[in-house]
């Protein structure tokens, strides 16, 4: 799981400032 969730946040980092929020939201709902 923490993996998994470390995964994720590395993409945001990636992207830009408007996924970030995207994911947030993604993580919110799991």
């Amino acid at each position: 799981m923490f993996s998994e969730m470390h995964t994720k946040t590395t993409s945001v980092t990636t992207t830009t400032s408007a996924t970030t929020t995207t994911a947030t939201t993604t993580t919110t709902t799991s």
